[in-house]
């Protein structure tokens, strides 16, 4: 197998881990928010913030074109101008996913209280996720 074979056989797994880590980190959020019986122990909100804040730096990382940094050879054909091109456009799309999920919150705000953890939550998330579907789908495209 060539080095480009190998480097498009990672970038769609890369892909497919973006989605994932999408979906985890929408049910990290989702999930303290259900209506369920609240556990009394105040340790237990520092752990479950602490998962997602690790698990928010661990997606950032990947979202950013850290690879680069690394002398593989392999990192340079998965980083390449179309990688970085669709990097910004997924970063866009993240940031203007936030402004929107920001305004929402205001207006539920002004209805119901929302917690500013959760709304930092919910914002931090919504662009998190937005970023990483955008990014997955288009090097999806982008290989076929």
């Amino acid at each position: 197998m060539t080095m480009v074979e190998r480097a498009e056989r990672k970038g769609r797994a890369r892909a497919v881990l973006f989605y994932m880590m999408g979906g985890i980190l929408t049910v990290n959020v989702l999930l303290p928010l259900l209506p369920l019986e609240r556990d009394g122990d105040p340790a237990s909100k520092a752990v479950v913030l602490g998962s997602w804040l690790v698990m928010i730096a661990l997606t950032l990382c990947n979202l950013l074109p850290i690879a680069r940094l690394t002398r593989h050879p392999l990192a340079a054909f998965m980083d390449d101008e179309a990688t970085g091109a669709h990097r910004i456009k997924a970063l866009a799309a993240g940031f203007w996913a936030a402004i929107l999920s920001g305004a929402v919150l205001a207006i539920v705000a002004s209805y119901r209280t929302v917690g500013a953890v959760d709304a930092a939550k919910l914002i931090i998330t919504a662009a998190m996720v937005v970023a990483l579907s955008s990014f997955a789908t288009q090097e999806l495209r982008a290989a076929r």
